[in-house]
């Protein structure tokens, strides 16, 4: 039998002690609610936990061992990322916080009236990061319209 196995079989077992000891009802208040007696209950948890520590601190080696591999992924240029204790899809590393930015507003004031698509295709930005760039820039008045169309940047961009 396997390791995983074993340890499921292991599982099983413990889950249904617990559960026999939950069903053990006795009258302690004598109220006759058949409550079961906390004692128990509590023992019984106790002792499950600490069945399951050796698992909980295997999981943490994992995750280090995957927090490992996605930084070697990064420095490969894979960009793995790590979200909520487990690894999210790679893609292309992000860009640093406000380049993106930067980017946009130098692009728009060289050249006014440049559209959103020309500038997701000269930068190389997904074209819904800059888009919501845009829609961000324009709401703290730093883009404006441009009077043929396109984007402009506005006096409020140069504070």
């Amino acid at each position: 039998m396997g390791k995983t196995a074993e340890r499921s079989a292991i599982l099983r077992g413990r889950e249904m002690q617990v559960h026999r000891i939950s069903d053990q009802r006795d009258d302690v208040d004598g109220n006759g609610d058949g409550a079961p007696r906390l004692e128990e209950i509590e023992q019984a948890a106790e002792r499950r936990l600490l069945e399951l520590q050796p698992m909980v601190e295997e999981a943490e080696r994992l995750r280090t061992v995957l927090d490992v591999i996605a930084g070697k992924l990064r420095a490969n240029g894979a960009g793995a990322e790590r979200g909520d204790g487990g690894l999210v899809a790679l893609g292309p590393p992000r860009a640093a916080t406000g380049s993106n930015k930067r980017a946009i507003l130098e692009l728009v004031a060289e050249r006014p009236g440049i559209t959103a698509s020309e500038i997701a295709e000269e930068t190389g930005v997904k074209r819904t990061v800059v888009a919501s760039t845009i829609s961000r820039l324009k709401q703290r008045g730093e883009l404006g319209e441009h009077a043929q169309g396109g984007l402009c940047v506005t006096e409020a961009a140069g504070r």
